[in-house]
């Protein structure tokens, strides 16, 4: 998965900037530690907005250090890309895609998306 590989140390992220026809700027990057609180809010917007979710808004209960461990361990994971939209500056949506290996005597795969 090309955009995020290790290379001696450093690590290249993966950032795309989009300028929107209202001259907003959207921007689809990989999250850092410090984006843990803009990653709560966002999802527990996201989770009061319908009943038709995986849970409700009062269920997400991440801490700020809970989700700092979550994205350190997203980032680290050469199986899992976690991508996050900014607009203006402010976190609006995020997605995970992740390969899931099962370890059998028969090799298997499978992958997940999630996007909020």
């Amino acid at each position: 998965m090309g955009n995020h590989e290790n290379n001696e140390g450093s690590k290249e992220l993966y950032r795309k900037e989009y300028l929107l026809n209202e001259g907003q700027q959207l921007i689809i990057r990989i999250p850092e530690p410090g984006d843990a609180q803009g990653l709560i809010n966002q999802m527990q917007t996201v989770d009061g907005e319908t009943k038709f979710l995986a849970r409700e808004s009062d269920e997400f209960n991440f801490t700020v250090e809970q989700e700092r461990e979550f994205i350190k361990n997203c980032t680290n994971d050469e199986n899992i890309r976690f991508l996050i939209a900014e607009l203006d500056g402010r976190i609006i949506a995020n997605c995970s895609v992740g390969l899931i290996v099962i370890r059998r005597s028969i090799p298997a795969r499978r992958s997940q998306i999630k996007l909020s």
